[in-house]
């Protein structure tokens, strides 16, 4: 017998704000529709930034593959390195999140829509 989880949830819209040039980090608790916290052991990770939804250009993608996407249970960690979003030139873009299981099930665990803060102090020593 297959050790498959079907997951019955709906994808979550979250809308956060990250600030360029500083290293930020996000993280969502995917829980279950009796409000548990689900085990994403072994699922992959997979996340698209994208100037609008139907658009064929990539800004920026993400993954538990690149270490830009971590999970611990059902906590998934998003990582923006400072050296990476300092390099944007876009203030907002739209994403969702996909958790991706050893046998290809796909679930859109989020969506929405990112706003990036522009930095102030530049140039550093």
């Amino acid at each position: 017998m297959s050790d498959k989880q079907n997951f019955n949830i709906r994808p979550l819209e979250v809308n956060p704000t990250i600030d360029k040039a500083s290293d930020t980090g996000y993280i969502l608790v995917v829980l279950s529709p009796e409000n548990k916290e689900l085990d994403l052991k072994g699922y992959s990770m997979l996340m698209q930034l994208r100037p609008y939804v139907k658009s064929k250009r990539i800004l920026d993608t993400m993954s538990t593959e690149n270490g830009r996407i971590t999970v611990d249970g059902g906590k998934i960690a998003l990582h923006f390195p400072a050296s990476v979003t300092a390099e944007y030139r876009f203030d907002s873009a739209v994403y969702d999140l996909v958790a991706v299981s050893k046998d290809g099930l796909r679930y859109r665990i989020a969506e929405g829509q990112i706003e990036f803060n522009p930095e102030v102090t530049r140039d550093l020593v």
